[in-house]
């Protein structure tokens, strides 16, 4: 029987299944099952059962954003952060793979990969993450194992001859010299390093390229000032330095036995641009002088080391010490500067504009621009990283592709990884690429917005507010936007917020921008032909205005002391804010959760417990912690490890040490007698007056006798910091803890007493001890256990017998504690809290 085209409609509607959502009803249902006992469900209450996502459901929908995302590029956008991984892995690892063993595991994982491609494609795409992982780790190993740079071991007094390969202003009459060791006598060291910062007081340089010679004081490279601090043996092993120190006199020119003929075809070049480098600078600092000059050179050549500590301090603390290194924000200016300057310039001519693509050679010239800055800037890795972060955008317009996006600051990052990858764990490399990686995922984000609607009105005074407008709004969002992904770097590294960093960053980034550099790239481009003068002057006066805001702003008490951030927050905020920044489907929404989840840990974090005695690794210093102050052993005026231990903890500063004068028939000049071992008389009169000074003491103070010895008391420790070791017997019939600075020939006090000696602070590096009911059993922190990497092996080096040991003596090793540090007592005072500043 033919059916009519409704009745057809009709019988396939019926033989359709229901459509998900859709009421149940007696009249439109043909369901034979019996409707349950509560009664028919209300089309309300179906369809809301209806719309609730079931696993599948989920399971599909994540499926379908994650291949959205592979779209995208984010494959390639997670490849830095795989590399990255395996880098971080290996360095901060105690026992890391061997290169072998990388290698290894890389040819069985890559094979596999590649083969499960057409079958299994989520385990290949593992694979291939292992891969990227374990690439990383090869990396770290090739680049370490590459160097073998040699770091002396203890500080030395020898006489020295070198050739000078770089120099830098470092104060009026002060010079700070790179210096290649040619060779070593009184004393000759067994392990003399290739490379060394020395400083001289000349009040003219010596030029780059000459050899030198003279007496100099070497030391090694910082390490932590307490445990958990920065080692800055670690990147100088990356940089090839061995020991910094200075010049005992001025140094004298010497007739080479290394003349510039016999030295590398690089060597020679780097020479030469490190000459024109210091000529540069020198020239801007006279043109400008002051401050000013000195800050000016900073931005173009790297030179800093003639900003005064002022002007550095007020910087830091109003949050723009960012603008004193050559960064990322230095070379787009730079090179966004020359590219709008030469394309403007080249559109006045017809011809070129018809025959040559403008903006491709606009590019070009902002590559040889950039790359000019690059070569006089040092080549400090900061350059360095900013240099190839420009290349590759550059590159990227060249070949008709988007400049500023996420896959090219990915590629910079892979290149830099690949090339440096110990910068991953330097707070530069995290702040550098975090703050750009906020504004380019803010830039992105925009632009897939669309262009706004052009205004219908076409007067000037429109068009002007608007475009001021606009500015007012991009630098607004710029200065809030890269704040925000640097502060919790910020915090991780420095345990510091300025409070108004974004108020002084948007009061300096219109005289940065529209101003200074301007200028910096016009003074360039004219001071071959000597025009440079009235450039220079106008970025001075741009500079001036720079510092008066930062200390401005500085003076707003803008700096809060914050916790230290517990590694689980540290790496859950990242992840978050790494999905924010890298996905562009609503999967980015997941690093909310994160982000919201690491705030809610740090701000339920307790206040770690304070260490109650801090020594630093040279014994030169230590301090007694109570009451949210540091009592010292030295006076005064600031020191390189006491300011870290204060800003580390949130400390101010205790009492002053006391001065007490030499007791009645005991060694009256102790500093200049220090060698002849004490009489009996000296000794008795001695012993009586540490008691004496020892009953009188305050607690969490010191009391010192000068060249001698400083005595301090904490809870009913008593602690004793020798400035000569003849009082070492003394001390330890006396004390409790007793720090000397110099080497002994016992290795522990027969009294029970706990010895610190020069050689255990060799190993160990700065200790935090944590005191207990014992005062001669402090609980022990050390800054180093294991001496098996290549920039702490020298630690374990022994000049005497030319052996590496990293045994400690009994007691030592006996209080050493590996675990966490114990959560009870002295605390962060209130006051330095986090939710005090209203973050």
């Amino acid at each position: 029987m033919k059916l009519s085209t409704a009745a057809r409609q009709v019988l396939d509607f019926r033989s359709r299944p229901q459509a998900r959502g859709a009421p149940v009803s007696a009249a439109n249902s043909n369901s034979t099952e019996p409707v349950p006992s509560g009664g028919p469900i209300s089309g309300r209450r179906a369809g809301l059962f209806h719309r609730l996502p079931t696993l599948r459901s989920v399971n599909a929908g994540l499926l379908e954003k994650l291949r959205e995302e592979a779209d995208h590029g984010g494959l390639f956008l997670l490849a830095p952060l795989l590399v990255g991984a395996g880098v971080a892995a290996w360095f901060l690892s105690p026992a890391p793979p061997s290169g072998t063993e990388i290698a290894i595991a890389t040819c069985l994982a890559l094979p596999v990969a590649l083969l499960l491609g057409h079958w299994q494609r989520l385990a290949a795409r593992i694979l291939l993450a292992a891969v990227l992982v374990f690439t990383g780790a090869g990396l770290a190993a090739i680049q370490t194992a590459r160097l073998e740079t040699v770091i002396l071991e203890h500080p030395v007094t020898t006489h020295i001859t070198a050739r000078v390969t770089s120099r830098e202003a470092a104060g009026p009459g002060r010079w700070r010299y790179g210096i290649r060791i040619l060779n070593t006598r009184q004393p000759k060291l067994t392990r003399e390093p290739t490379f060394v910062m020395l400083t001289a007081r000349t009040e003219e340089g010596l030029p780059i390229g000459s050899v030198i010679s003279g007496p100099v004081h070497l030391s090694p490279p910082s390490g932590p000032a307490m445990p958990g601090l920065t080692d800055f043996a670690f990147p100088a092993y990356f940089a090839g330095q061995g020991a910094n120190g200075y010049f005992l006199g001025a140094p004298r020119a010497v007739a080479g036995p290394f003349p510039r003929s016999d030295i590398g075809l690089m060597d020679r070049i780097a020479e030469t641009f490190s000459s024109w480098r210091s000529a540069i600078g020198d020239r801007i600092r006279a043109r400008i002088g002051g401050d000013e000059g000195a800050l000016a050179a900073a931005l173009i050549t790297n030179e800093q080391r003639a900003i005064s500590a002022a002007t550095v301090e007020n910087l830091r603390r109003s949050g723009l010490a960012h603008i004193i290194a050559i960064s990322g924000m230095n070379m787009v200016l730079a090179a966004g500067v020359f590219f709008v300057g030469l394309r403007s310039l080249l559109s006045l001519s017809v011809g070129f504009s018809q025959a040559l693509s403008l903006k491709k050679v606009a590019a070009m010239g902002a590559a040889l621009a950039t790359a000019a800055y690059y070569l006089v800037s040092g080549f400090a890795l900061s350059a360095e990283r900013a240099f190839i972060m420009m290349l590759v955008a550059l590159a990227a317009v060249l070949i008709g592709r988007s400049g500023i996006s996420l896959r090219t600051l990915a590629l910079s990052a892979l290149i830099v990884l690949v090339k440096n990858p110990e910068s991953l764990l330097s707070p530069s490399f995290q702040l550098s690429f975090s703050g750009t990686l906020g504004l380019v995922a803010a830039f992105e984000a925009w632009a897939r917005r669309g262009a706004l609607p052009r205004p219908r009105s076409r007067h000037p005074v429109i068009v002007g507010a608007r475009a001021l407008a606009g500015g007012t709004v991009g630098i607004v969002a710029t200065a809030l936007i890269g704040g925000l992904s640097t502060a919790l770097f910020s915090v991780a590294h420095f345990q510091r917020m300025p409070l108004f960093g974004f108020a002084a960053n948007m009061m300096v980034a219109p005289l940065i921008d529209f101003l200074v550099m301007p200028m910096a790239l016009l003074a360039m481009l004219l001071m071959p032909a000597g025009l440079d003068y009235m450039p220079l002057q106008v970025m001075g006066a741009g500079l001036r205005a720079v510092m008066g805001i930062g200390a401005m702003v500085a003076g707003w008490e803008s700096e809060r002391q914050m916790l230290p951030l517990p590694a689980w927050c540290f790496i859950v905020a990242t992840a978050g804010f790494l999905l924010l920044c890298l996905l562009k489907t609503r999967l980015r929404l997941l690093g909310l959760p994160l982000l919201a989840v690491a705030g809610l840990g740090y701000a339920t974090t307790s206040p770690p417990r304070l260490p109650d005695i801090l020594i630093a690794e040279d014994g030169e210093v230590a301090g007694i912690v109570a009451g949210g102050q540091i009592a010292l052993t030295t006076k005064g005026g600031s020191s390189f490890v006491t300011d870290q231990w204060q800003r580390a903890l949130g400390l101010e500063k205790g009492a002053a040490p006391v001065g007490v004068k030499p007791a009645e028939g005991g060694r009256a000049d102790a500093a200049r007698d220090r060698y002849r071992p004490l009489t009996d008389e000296e000794e008795i009169a001695e012993r009586a007056f540490m008691a004496e000074v020892l009953d009188a003491l305050r607690d969490g103070t010191f009391a010192c006798k000068a060249g001698a010895w400083c005595l301090g008391s904490r809870n009913g420790t008593r602690i004793a910091v020798l400035r000569n070791g003849i009082y070492a017997g003394l001390a330890c019939d006396m004390a409790d803890v007793v720090v000397s600075r110099t080497g002994k020939g016992f290795p522990t006090c027969r009294s029970g007493a706990l010895l610190v000696s020069r050689d255990t602070l060799q190993r160990t590096g700065s200790l935090a001890l944590y005191l207990t009911r014992d005062p001669q059993r402090p609980e022990i922190v050390a800054s180093f256990q294991d001496l098996d990497r290549p920039w702490m092996i020298h630690r374990a080096h022994d000049w005497r017998t030319g052996e590496f040991r990293t045994d400690l003596p009994a007691p030592i090793a006996d209080l050493i504690a590996p675990q966490e540090k114990p959560a009870s007592g002295d605390t962060v005072p209130q006051t330095l809290l986090p939710s005090d500043s209203g973050e």
